[in-house]
């Protein structure tokens, strides 16, 4: 039995090392090959300090349309629906993913229903405006990739049953010019994300694209225009603020094709070869990522599962976790120096999750500012009061930022609710997915004081009511009333938090609770058919988080108020 052990164990270490750099982009791959070149094959620890590098680049962005309608229905369904969205968005991403690679695309980021992706090359001179041909072949590589995912998956039929969905779709944008690559953190995570003029461009166009179609920025078409006749390319829509490319079916070329960097090249079926030590990767992947790939590795011959990747992303888990959705509008990666207010806001972040044992899921910035995404409740930090813990890091995490940003333009979204976790990709490059309807909620709420003029910014705290029923006890909050948020049919409540309470306290509910207009009808009528001699039976059922003690409370105190005696 020792040896068996022995076998499987040395067995499942190398498949879990062989594995971990699919987790990261090629640029992270390649940043690690040159610090091991600089420091020794020997070196185990990755010491460095963040830092910024700059270059041409075509930046991409595959946005799902659909995705939120979706999530938002099958949230109705519980547990089983958020294994439904996952299941779903496996397959379209599997795809999406698959076409980037083949046209040697590097993948940065799975930014919810979106992927983020690039091409660079090394220039000299990034001011240059010339008419460069390598800069042009790379939009033109680019929009040959976004063309196959518009005719391939531009419409991608889903069937659930009674579910009045059908399909989903995708719309993209492209940006060209200067790429800032990115790298903020400490020595126990560190994250790399992608900024400058071609993100920028991107925040822009994307926008102006609808489903099923492809939005070039005016800097992009141009270099496009560069290698291609234009002429010749079927133009969908023109303005002063994108272009739409609809086919290349009919393109001429300008100059003849340029090869794609050799190195750069690799074939998409094969896993990366893997002779830098695992613990250089680490930092770089986020803890919970990392702890799923070993357990569900271990877990693999128990469940009659193969531990090769594409086995191992079948594999998904379904957990009531605490989102919170951090946005930092004046954080804008304009250039070299904001390098030092993206880490000093990362180490802040980093600091109170590390605080109360959260785990960091993504740093993302764009020209609307910073967005940071933090979770509460994965393995192998998962507690009983995870939505306390998120909302005491959000506020720790405001009052903080106030000496970083003191316009206190930053705002917090904090929900509570099951989401689905799962692997996407293939095996040159894959991901663990978190989806769920509770972190599109986080999303929308993140914005209220965007688009509610009523509430000013302020740093603020803003919580759904599960959230709010969670951590009423440790918190103080300020009811908002309904408001009206995209993705929801119908209003839903909103509190915002406002301080750490250091002694637990008794609410008064009386006046507290916000909607649950039809229970307290209820629980009215029953009363009052108690105290004429009908004697009824109240049970309380739900699931935790969604305000039953309250109710229960509420109940207590409308029997005393009507002469109902209680025990």
């Amino acid at each position: 039995m020792d040896n068996k052990e022995a076998v499987i164990s040395e067995r499942v270490q190398k498949t879990f090392e062989q594995y971990v750099p699919n987790f990261v982009c090629r640029h992270i791959q390649k940043l690690l090959e040159q610090y091991t070149t600089k420091h020794g094959n020997s070196v185990t620890e990755l010491n460095m300090e963040p830092f910024c590098t700059e270059c041409f680049g075509v930046a991409v962005m595959a946005d799902v349309s659909g995705y939120s309608k979706l999530t938002a229905k099958l949230a109705e369904r519980g547990d089983i629906g958020a294994r439904m969205l996952l299941n779903v968005m496996k397959k379209y991403f599997d795809q999406i993913i698959h076409i980037i690679l083949s046209y040697q695309g590097d993948i940065v980021k799975f930014v919810g229903d979106a992927v983020i992706f690039y091409w660079k090359i090394n220039d000299d001179d990034l001011d240059d405006i010339s008419e460069d041909p390598a800069r042009g072949e790379l939009v033109l590589t680019a929009c040959d990739c976004c063309i196959k995912l518009l005719n391939q998956l531009g419409r991608f039929p889903i069937d659930i049953p009674d579910c009045e969905i059908t399909e989903l779709k995708i719309h993209l944008g492209i940006g060209a010019g200067k790429i800032y690559d990115i790298h903020v953190g400490a020595k126990d995570r560190w994250e790399h994300f992608i900024g400058g003029d071609a993100m920028d461009q991107i925040s822009t166009v994307l926008d102006l694209a609808e489903a099923g179609e492809l939005a070039l920025s005016h800097q992009a078409f141009r270099h496009f225009g560069n290698v291609v006749d234009v002429a010749s390319v079927t133009i969908g829509g023109y303005d002063k603020r994108c272009v739409i490319v609809k086919g290349l079916e009919n393109c001429t070329r300008k100059v003849p094709a340029l090869s794609l960097d050799q190195e750069a090249a690799f074939d998409i079926f094969d896993s990366v070869p893997n002779d830098i030590n695992i613990e250089l990767y680490k930092p770089f992947i986020n803890s919970y990522a990392l702890y799923k790939l070993k357990d569900d590795i271990q877990n693999c011959p128990a469940f009659g599962i193969r531990d090769d990747l594409e086995h191992l992303m079948s594999i998904y888990d379904t957990r009531q976790v605490t989102t919170v959705f951090i946005r930092v509008s004046t954080l804008k990666f304009k250039s070299m120096e904001s390098l030092g207010v993206a880490q000093d806001t990362m180490l802040i972040v980093q600091n109170h999750v590390k605080k109360y044992e959260g785990c960091i899921r993504q740093f993302h910035c764009d020209d609307k500012g910073a967005l940071l995404l933090a979770f509460f409740g994965l393995p192998p930090y998962g507690h009983t009061d995870d939505a306390i813990r998120g909302v005491k890091a959000a506020l720790s995490i405001s009052k903080e930022f106030a000496n970083l940003f003191p316009e206190k333009n930053y705002t917090f979204g904090v929900t509570t609710g099951v989401i689905a976790i799962g692997g996407v990709g293939k095996s040159i490059r894959t991901e663990y997915a978190m989806m769920g309807d509770s972190i599109n909620m986080a999303a929308r709420l993140m914005c209220i004081d965007k688009n509610n003029k009523a509430i000013k910014p302020d740093g603020n705290v803003f919580c759904d009511e599960k959230t709010f029923n969670l951590s009423m006890v440790d918190c103080t909050f300020q009811p908002l009333g309904e408001i009206k948020v995209k993705g929801k049919d119908h209003s839903i409540p909103v509190y915002k938090a406002l301080t750490i309470q250091e002694k637990k306290i008794e609410l008064e509910c009386e006046g507290k609770i916000i909607g649950r207009v039809k229970e307290r009808k209820i629980i009215d009528g029953l009363i009052e058919a108690h105290l004429v001699k009908q004697t009824k039976i109240m049970i309380f059922e739900g699931e935790g988080g969604q305000g039953l003690s309250t109710l229960v409370k509420y109940t207590k105190n409308k029997a005393v108020q009507m002469n109902c005696m209680i025990w």
